[in-house]
């Protein structure tokens, strides 16, 4: 799946590294915690809506990728697109600009 971000020892991270293993980790409780520890040990260096943004990217990136659902949609709308392009090349030939 993904190269997941090493928990082992937290408190060398970088920021953006440990919002990022926050988002990875969102469905395992306990490392959730230590992670939620940290960023809090960090509060007043750490921006916390640019965490929470990175967190978030990073738990639609792996849910996104778990979902088949979300794989369907992208299919269903290059497959749309591929139509699009299609036509539009027809079109183009028909006037005799390709």
């Amino acid at each position: 799946m993904f190269n997941q971000i090493p928990t082992d020892n937290l408190a060398s991270l970088s920021d953006n590294k440990l919002c990022s293993a926050l988002g990875e980790n969102s469905d395992n409780g306990n490392t959730t915690l230590r992670i939620l520890d940290e960023i809090k040990s960090r509060e007043n260096v750490i921006d916390m809506d640019k965490c929470h943004a990175i967190e978030i990217s990073v738990k639609e990136r792996i849910s996104n990728f778990r979902n088949s659902t979300a794989w369907s949609h992208d299919l269903n709308r290059m497959r749309e697109l591929n139509r699009i392009d299609i036509e539009m090349l027809k079109t183009l030939q028909k006037m005799g600009k390709i």
